[in-house]
């Protein structure tokens, strides 16, 4: 079992870059951004603060390396297309826009950044303790990906930046992590009812966004399993 469980976090890793790597590339072929502002600046900045300023453990801090190379990538495709689809429903000019966007960046590194430091500088805190800390507020940023990404598909009333494998990938993705943070012992204490409550919303959510995805492709004559 403790084999099984070793596996879970680099098998998720994978298919969480898997999926970052398909809305650079569907973003790049499609001219439009695949994830939204929200969801990519607290991702962005997670990853920059848990890779330089507060660096992560083990495989942990290798896989969110990897992560934030590729989101490199994801806010090229925000920063190179996603102003059309600002000009088209927010009517809003391009300085505007620029400035929104940076503010929201520097804002989502602060809440970052200052909610890895609470934790850190609390008297007595354990490498444990604060290993749980990094993932509760991970956790807590990845509601917005789902969630942000729901809400620019019924925008769009398109699949345009988007796939149906991203979304497969991230679901099983999440569902991993939660069975390893689950049965490992090592994360025995994390199983208390707000955390419980978190993953299953962060699943909901995903696997949700999962099936509008796959009937939106399908409304467009798209095939969602051939269509990368």
């Amino acid at each position: 079992m403790k084999y099984i469980i070793a596996l879970l976090v680099p098998i998720g890793g994978l298919l969480w870059t898997s999926a970052y790597l398909l809305i650079v590339l569907k973003g790049i072929k499609d001219k439009a951004h695949g994830m939204p502002l929200v969801a990519l600046a607290l991702n962005f900045t997670w990853e920059f603060v848990h890779v330089f300023i507060y660096p992560s453990y083990g495989i942990s801090l290798y896989l969110n390396l990897s992560w934030f190379l590729i989101d490199l990538g994801i806010t090229y495709t925000y920063f190179r297309y996603s102003y059309k689809s600002f000009e088209m429903y927010y009517s809003i000019n391009k300085v505007h826009w620029l400035l929104l966007s940076i503010t929201t960046l520097v804002l989502a590194f602060m809440l970052n950044y200052y909610a890895e430091g609470y934790f850190s500088q609390l008297q007595n805190i354990t490498t444990k303790e604060l290993l749980f800390a990094e993932v509760l507020v991970g956790f807590i940023v990845f509601l917005f990906v789902p969630g942000c990404m729901i809400a620019m598909l019924f925008q769009r009333k398109s699949s345009q930046g988007q796939s149906f494998f991203i979304g497969l990938a991230l679901s099983i993705s999440i569902i991993i992590y939660v069975l390893e943070i689950s049965f490992n012992p090592f994360h025995h204490q994390w199983g208390n009812p707000f955390m419980m409550v978190l993953m299953a919303v962060c699943i909901i959510l995903q696997m949700y966004y999962t099936v509008l995805i796959y009937h939106q492709m399908k409304q467009e004559g798209k095939n969602p399993w051939k269509t990368f």
